[in-house]
């Protein structure tokens, strides 16, 4: 009786704690009380997203209620290292349940009405590990119908998943992105590019016999160069772009990093891209 009365009550709970926030205000407040390590900000702003419609909130709380944790996802770093920090939570009875069924009753209601991006998260639901081959069909046919439909998530998507086995799709994926405008797309693209012109670097020091380092200021200047041309992105995004380079090594704050920034300022990569200035850099 408890545990019902405690469902029946949970939305109304839900409601009364929510800022008045746009879904997108919303979910820009809870990425910053992540990087303050704030979790229960975090989950009540994600909750106002929630509230507001945003899907892949719903999505976050029922993960997060249904571990035990929150995945406070990060940027990964220019060693390709993932910096997501789990936070632990408290999880009320009812809550995991409640935010996972709201989540696949909006899910499927937006994906019968055609919307691309939700489609392309029922491919994903659909294809998770322990899934039938039906579902796995499904999934398939699903991506599909995205990718002829040029839609440039699902054509990121399907450049990840086939990188391994066919690089070639998998680039020219990421190539017709970039060209309809695809930020993620660019992006990938060219940390990909970068990574192997560096390991080219390394292997070619090795033959000669000498000890590797990294690569020059130059070949970075260049890279910073190369990933803001990419279109579409957004300036303020600390988690994208060169930004997270620059900020790295501003953190690190080793000799080496502060002489590596002063070769980039050396080289104009402040002058031509001003907003990456470590001295401005927030």
């Amino acid at each position: 009786m408890k545990r019902a009365l405690l469902l029946l009550l949970l939305p109304l709970a839900l409601a009364a704690c929510s800022p008045d926030l746009s879904p997108e205000a919303a979910r820009e407040a809870a990425y910053e009380a992540e990087a303050a390590g704030d979790v229960r900000a975090a989950l009540r702003y994600y909750k106002a997203a929630a509230e507001g419609g945003d899907l892949g909130a719903m999505q976050t709380l029922a993960e997060a209620y249904e571990r035990g944790h929150h995945r406070a996802r990060g940027p990964v770093t220019r060693d390709g290292e993932d910096a997501s920090r789990y936070m632990a939570i408290v999880a009320l009875p009812g809550q995991a349940r409640f935010w996972r069924g709201r989540y696949e009753r909006e899910r499927d209601e937006r994906a019968f009405g055609g919307d691309p991006g939700v489609l392309l998260s029922v491919a994903q639901d659909l294809d998770r590990r322990g899934s039938t081959p039906a579902e796995r069909d499904s999934a398939r046919a699903i991506r599909q119908r995205l990718l002829d439909a040029k839609h440039t998530p699902a054509m990121v998507g399907e450049a990840l998943r086939t990188m391994q086995d066919d690089s070639l799709r998998a680039f020219a994926l990421l190539e017709e992105a970039t060209d309809l405008g695809s930020a993620q797309a660019c992006l990938l693209q060219r940390v990909l590019v970068h990574a192997r012109e560096g390991y080219e670097h390394v292997m070619a020091q090795q033959r000669a016999g000498i000890e590797p380092t990294t690569i020059p200021a130059s070949m970075e200047a260049r890279h910073i160069d190369e990933i803001e041309a990419c279109p579409n992105i957004p300036t303020d995004r600390d988690d994208m772009g060169a930004q997270v380079v620059i900020r790295q090594l501003r953190e690190r704050g080793t000799p080496e990093a502060r002489t590596r920034l002063d070769s980039l300022r050396i080289l104009g990569v402040f002058e031509r891209h001003p907003h990456l200035d470590p001295a401005t850099l927030s």
